[in-house]
């Protein structure tokens, strides 16, 4: 099946893994613009997640047996990669505070992000704190239309938003990052966050969404594959939006340094 979606949206997954941005990354300042965006990305990204988890396994109290185990433990054995991965180290982290750590590491500005979070937790409202937080109109699109699935997609929807827009092309996309950048910069809690999930989403977490979406598809049996094509090729096309957006960032940024 995923083989079949690849080719019906290989005209946008071209444009996705053949943009820009990637090689434009190669200075500490392109990096700390890069990552004070693509931050948003990975924070909303967890929403995705924790929507399919609510749905595919029990996470209230009174608990009860889930409706299909097998869907339980794939999302679940996803969850923990994601929300409490094993550092090298042997710290447990979530990748978002992997994330974030790098950020400090490069000199990044965190603040942005941290008062978004705070906002959330003072209130738990995404829509107003995307609002009111001073962050990059385009930036604002991206984690909405996230937020949009996230609250108002189907099960089936989550899933493959889940897969194609991120799962999937994720290794690919992480590696033509670490392809065009120098070797003589130094960011290694960034490399490492890169190669953990070219590692995990290629070998695991994106084989174990595919079966999880093959399944969903089977159980909703007036849904064919064709009908998950207009939600994947958004997906897709929401992170060539936020790339197009970071792209112009880095640029104008470089013009902006004097020589």
């Amino acid at each position: 099946m995923i083989k079949y979606l690849r080719e019906k949206l290989v005209s946008v997954r071209t444009t996705l893994f053949q943009h820009p941005i990637y090689q434009q990354i190669v200075s500490q300042e392109d990096l700390q613009t890069f990552m004070e965006s693509h931050v948003f990305a990975v924070w909303d990204f967890m929403n995705l997640l924790k929507r399919l988890q609510k749905d595919l396994s029990c996470v209230q109290t009174p608990w009860l047996p889930v409706r299909n185990p097998i869907l339980a433990r794939f999302i679940n054995e996803i969850n923990l990669g994601e929300e409490t991965d094993i550092t090298p180290n042997g710290e447990v982290l979530s990748h978002l505070e992997l994330y974030v750590n790098a950020m400090k590491e490069v000199g990044a500005n965190t603040l942005q992000f941290n008062s978004f979070l705070d906002r959330i937790r003072q209130n738990g409202n995404v829509p107003y704190s995307l609002e009111v937080a001073e962050i990059p109109d385009f930036v604002k699109q991206f984690v909405r239309a996230t937020m949009h699935v996230v609250q108002h997609g189907s099960t089936l929807d989550v899933a493959t938003f889940f897969l194609l827009g991120r799962e999937d092309p994720i290794p690919m996309m992480f590696q033509r990052i670490l392809d065009h950048w120098p070797k003589e910069q130094q960011a290694p809690q960034f490399i490492y966050y890169l190669k953990r999930h070219i590692q995990v989403d290629g070998e695991s977490h994106g084989p174990l969404a595919e079966k999880m979406l093959m399944i969903l598809l089977k159980e909703e049996k007036e849904r064919t594959v064709d009908s998950l094509l207009p939600i994947a090729r958004e997906a897709i096309q929401k992170r060539i939006d936020l790339w197009d957006g970071i792209l112009q960032r880095v640029q104008s940024r470089s013009e902006a340094v004097p020589n």
